[in-house]
């Protein structure tokens, strides 16, 4: 009996079965399969592996599969193509577990993967498994748990890991175990409800002990041959000045003199020779005390001289206190490779010397490292924030300077961000006595115009704060106040431009009935309110200055701030309006003159003595 004739579909699997049987090298399957995947054609490449799989091993082209799978956030189906794998007889290899491992990290919201990464990880240590647990299997298995902030996962990873050998815990190891003990401690309000402000210090606080207990073990396997790196020592310092505490603060530095042989410029807390080299931070309430006040806290002020009876119980407590965790240790030839500082560890010190207010150290920390590592731009945001504490507003503004110069030019060569700005300007407002604050501000507001595209609501609104607040020298006030408010009628303007606001030729109204907002920021309601809010501080700002310099500005600083108020509150600058304007200027400074010397004509002299009154006899 004759067969039939084979259809379409049956010479389509004919031939792609065929073509199966032409691929006999593994590497070309691989090249194969990952050609397909990338086209997004998991079915084809996974039957094509499935074919293949009969003859020979090809655990490279499953290992694709399985990526791409995870890549695509399918869990479930990467781990089933795990188990088809080893039934098929195809043994997983080293990079069959890491790429597991690390697929499962990306989902740390998914319920099962901390219990499915688990589950690979115990099956590992089988005696029929192919592959022992390395570190790198160690470093990814941590990961996965740190990710889902589950620490008694890796407690439980920890404990049955080897000192000696393969698999033994590496710098990235504690590194992440670090790192995840401060996110665990930062959890969010909103997930650990009826969470107490004491419950909340006590888990950070028992985070930072941990970290301290196991820093012993670090420098014991430092000791030993381990090489540590600035990410782990950047870590250890993160979680301790997670407490806020000064002591914890303190001991970062002796952290830092320990791991990459930095000398402290500052004594170590109950050393008596602190309060007499740089002093000592003055207390949380001494410094609320003076918040109202706007002079600068000097650390040597703070404490005063030390008493007898003092130093005798500092000794005391010296001579009593445990050693710390991190006292330098002696040299060895294992430990010759010490940590490299970095922009990391550079913004933790910064940080520190910060919050202790230790102004000389943060200084000399900063000139040291930056000798030798070039700073990025959060390392300038943190030394802004420590110039900002010591109200030091001419640094502040060089620091800008310096990091908006090319490189060509001798400076940075970064692009500063609104926040720099704004902390250059808080350190102005906080330096509102000095009477150049003013100009600095102001020329750190142009800075800002040059360099920034986008207008921040933020940062004028701190200047006009400054501008209300600051005491400028009666000779230099009025061409400061004058500058300062041209700076910002230019930001006016800029923001204009950039909202494409149409402003309103009815002088009467409101400029908030007349703005319009062109298509980009149609939808964007909160540009059109911060921009009726700066023409708001610009307007106020001009009005300051006409009402308190109206007697000492003369006629063209006069026409600019009348051809400015025009302008913000919507009116049409022609001739016959500014003339119109000009004549009410004149005319009440007249007015207002002739008042003034008819007041002092009718009233009596102040230092003359009273009539005696006559009593009749």
């Amino acid at each position: 009996m004759r067969r039939p004739r084979p259809g379409k579909d049956d010479q389509k699997k004919n031939a792609q079965s065929l073509h199966y049987k032409r691929i006999t090298d593994p590497l070309k399957l691989a090249e194969a399969t990952l050609r397909l995947l990338r086209s997004d054609q998991r079915e084809p490449a996974l039957k094509r592996v499935r074919v293949f799989s009969r003859d020979a091993q090809c655990t490279v082209s499953w290992n694709h599969i399985i990526n791409h799978d995870l890549s695509k956030g399918r869990v479930v189906e990467a781990i089933k193509t795990f188990n088809e794998m080893k039934k098929r007889g195809q043994h997983p290899d080293g990079y069959t577990y890491t790429i597991i491992f690390r697929g499962l990290a990306k989902y740390p919201h998914y319920k099962q993967s901390v219990k499915r990464a688990l589950t690979v990880y115990h099956a590992m240590f089988a005696q029929n498994s192919p592959v022992r647990p390395s570190t790198i299997h160690t470093n990814a298995i941590i990961t996965v748990c740190a990710r889902a902030q589950d620490l008694d996962a890796i407690l439980g990873i920890t404990s049955r890991l080897p000192e000696f050998g393969a698999g033994t815990p590496d710098a990235t190891t504690y590194t992440i175990i670090l790192n995840c003990l401060r996110e665990v401690a930062w959890k969010d309000g909103n997930i650990l409800k009826h969470e107490t402000y004491e419950d909340k210090v006590k888990r950070r606080r028992d985070a930072v002990m941990m970290g301290r207990r196991l820093w012993p073990d670090i420098v014991k396997k430092w000791s030993k041959g381990m090489t540590i790196d600035e990410a782990l020592v950047a870590a250890m310092a993160r979680l301790l000045i997670m407490s806020d505490t000064d002591q914890d603060c303190d001991d970062i530095l002796s952290l830092v003199q320990q791991t990459m042989a930095i000398p402290r410029q500052i004594p170590p807390i109950g050393d008596p020779t602190r309060a007499t080299h740089f002093g000592f931070r003055p207390s949380r309430e001494s410094e609320k005390e003076r918040e109202g006040n706007d002079q600068p806290v000097f650390e040597a002020e703070a404490e005063g001289p030390m008493s007898i009876d003092e130093d005798i119980s500092t000794e005391m407590m010296i001579r009593d206190r445990p050693p710390s965790e991190f006292a330098p240790l002696k040299s060895s030839s294992k430990m010759q490779f010490l940590a490299r500082p970095g922009c990391n560890i550079l913004s933790v010190i910064m940080d520190a010397c910060t919050r202790m207010n230790a102004a000389k150290a943060a200084n000399s920390y900063w000139k040291m490292i930056t000798s030798e590592v070039e700073p990025d731009l959060e390392n300038y945001n943190m030394y802004l924030r420590h110039l900002r504490r010591q109200r030091a507003s001419t640094a502040a503004l060089s620091t800008l300077r310096e990091l908006s110069k090319p490189k060509d030019e001798g400076g940075k060569g970064l692009q500063a961000e609104v926040k720099t700005y704004r902390l250059a300007l808080s350190a102005c407002s906080r330096d509102s006595r000095n009477p150049f604050s003013l100009e600095t501000a102001t020329s750190i507001l142009r800075l800002m115009f040059e360099e920034i595209s986008n207008v921040d609501l933020r940062a004028m609104e701190i200047f006009a704060t400054l501008l209300q607040e600051s005491r400028s020298r009666p000779v230099r006030a009025i061409d400061q106040m004058v500058s300062a408010t041209e700076t910002m009628f230019e930001l006016w303007k800029k923001a204009q431009r950039q909202l494409r606001v149409n402003s309103s030729r009815v002088a009467d109204k409101s400029i908030e009935r007349h703005l319009k907002v062109g298509k980009t920021f149609s939808a964007a309601r909160n540009n059109r309110d911060e921009f009726v809010k700066i023409s708001a501080l610009v307007r106020a700002q001009i009005d300051r200055v006409n009402n308190r310099y109206w007697r000492q500005l003369d006629r063209p600083q006069t026409r600019q701030l009348t051809k400015m108020q025009l302008l913000v509150t919507g009116k049409s600058v022609r001739k016959a309006e500014f003339a119109q304007e000009m004549a009410k200027m004149s005319s009440l400074v007249v007015e207002d003159e002739e008042d003034e010397e008819e007041e002092q004509e009718q009233e009596p002299a102040r230092d003359s003595p009273r009539p005696r009154r006559v009593l009749s006899a």
